[in-house]
């Protein structure tokens, strides 16, 4: 792909190294602006060379090929997004029921929230697991607001009794 080029400018440099020096030979101001303007004529169709053998069809099929790869799979890329969108919306409302619980003071040792479509055109959180450690009993107050702030009802909340924590390491 490279090598037509290279000719084409090696094909250049060769051109206006031989008008340099033949720019040097003649003595009179006649002679001199005829070689330049032939010089020039050769430069000039030397440049424009590679246009009169350029291949429109390949390169119009190469450009159609091109754009036929390229092409954007719009369902992917909504199937993609909902899935990013869902997985921020579960991580973010995970960490707000960690927060509460911390500023409520209950140990909770994770939080996981699924979601679902709603009818309305975006993700809802509808239930969560809570972990507690073992031995520690659920926290109404948490309970509470996990109903109040993020609409998961106290029956889609499931809480679980974790490993114990060991405060001391």
């Amino acid at each position: 792909m490279m090598e037509p080029v290279y000719h084409w400018l090696l094909s250049l440099v060769g051109i206006a190294l031989l008008i340099a020096i033949a720019s040097f030979f003649p003595k009179s101001e006649g002679m001199k602006h005829t070689l330049r303007l032939i010089g020039a004529a050769a430069l000039s169709t030397a440049l424009l060379a590679p246009l009169l053998r350029f291949d429109y069809q390949t390169y119009a099929g190469a450009l159609q090929q091109y754009r036929d790869g390229v092409s954007w799979d719009a369902a992917a890329m909504e199937n993609t997004q909902a899935r990013l969108s869902r997985s921020i919306i579960e991580s973010e409302c995970s960490a707000y029921i960690l927060d509460k619980a911390a500023q409520l003071g209950v140990p909770l040792q994770a939080a996981e929230v699924a979601v679902q479509w709603s009818t309305d055109g975006y993700w809802l959180p509808s239930a969560a697991v809570l972990t507690l450690p073992e031995g520690t009993a659920r926290s109404d107050a948490l309970a509470d607001a996990i109903e109040a702030d993020l609409g998961i009802a106290k029956d889609a909340q499931e809480w679980r009794e974790g490993v114990q924590t060991d405060e001391t390491e």
